[in-house]
């Protein structure tokens, strides 16, 4: 019997053609969710919300901290109240609960419709095995 070499994915690779991988392989996707960078790269964190009470001027307040952007609640209340998305939202939950409210009703009328007939084979049949039933006053 002679050995016959060993072909197709299973056989196993001779010793000669190891080779050590030297290059990274390019990526090959979306860029990494987070990078680790040195500590002398970062900036480091400003202030960039301040909440004050009472009244005070907004110019006041830029000049205290350059870095941040002032804005008082209620143009950032009244931002968020004309942005059309915001419309958008409040029509469509309106639409919604209009919808369902008048779907309630169509419903549970369908539903007792529907089974009607049922209910009501089933009541005389009730009826036609008790006899007739006396009212006590």
């Amino acid at each position: 019997m002679t050995a016959r070499p060993l072909t197709g994915p299973r056989s196993p690779a001779p010793a000669q053609t190891r080779h050590r991988i030297t290059r990274r392989r390019r990526q090959v996707g979306p860029p990494p969710k987070f990078l680790i960078v040195p500590i002398d790269v970062q900036v480091r964190p400003a202030v960039n919300t301040l909440l004050i009470r009472g009244d005070a001027s907004l110019s006041a307040l830029a000049r205290l901290v350059p870095s941040a952007t002032v804005a008082s609640q209620e143009t950032t209340l009244a931002a968020i109240r004309d942005d059309p998305l915001t419309s958008a939202v409040r029509w469509a939950l309106v639409v919604v609960t209009v919808a369902l409210a008048s779907y309630a009703p169509a419903a549970i009328v369908l539903g007792l419709m529907v089974g009607a007939a049922e209910r009501a084979r089933a009541a005389r049949r009730a009826r036609s095995r008790r006899g007739p039933v006396a009212v006590r006053r």
